[in-house]
């Protein structure tokens, strides 16, 4: 079960380490050197065994924004498509992606990180049937989102187009 929005949950508490991936101990340790390092791409969007989180799940839960930032760095230089987009709609036990779950956080440095990508599915609900859209509303990522969406419901990449670079409060 997630914590509360505001409620951090500290990367060396997860539990048995025997449900997770190279990468996801990595997470977990806070070993940078081996985030950076990926030697297996899949990992990136291979859920744990118990609550279905991804390390970058993980890193949201804890609330590691350094950690995030290396994922999805990593995640944006995998040259295939379908490896990003798996790594960064995979949804946890509760139907959280993890943009869904940053803003549920009130990790917004790391909602916006995520927005910057075109693979991002803003169509996917959690659980309960709310969107990323739909959950932001309540939170200063709403006037980005409605500035920074397109016809598709993916973000423009960065890299290419004019995303505004911070966040618009409401």
């Amino acid at each position: 079960m997630s914590a509360p929005k505001n409620s951090i949950k500290p990367i060396q508490s997860f539990a048995s380490f025997s449900n997770y991936t190279s990468l996801h101990l990595a997470v977990i340790r806070e070993n940078i050197a081996e985030i950076q390092n990926l030697k297996k791409p899949k990992e990136l969007y291979i859920p744990d065994s118990i609550n279905q989180d991804t390390p970058l799940h993980l890193a949201i839960e804890a609330a590691s924004l350094q950690i995030a930032t290396i994922i999805i760095w990593q995640i944006f230089l995998q040259p295939d498509f379908a490896t990003r987009q798996k790594a960064l709609n995979a949804q946890d036990r509760e139907g959280n992606t993890p943009l869904i779950l940053a803003i549920k956080r009130g990790q917004n440095k790391i909602a916006q990180q995520l927005l910057g990508h075109q693979e991002v599915d803003l169509s996917i609900c959690d659980e309960s049937g709310n969107t990323a859209i739909d959950l932001c509303c309540n939170n200063d990522l709403g006037n980005y989102l409605k500035t920074n969406t397109s016809p598709s419901n993916s973000i423009a990449n960065p890299h290419s187009n004019q995303v505004a670079k911070s966040v618009v409060v409401k």
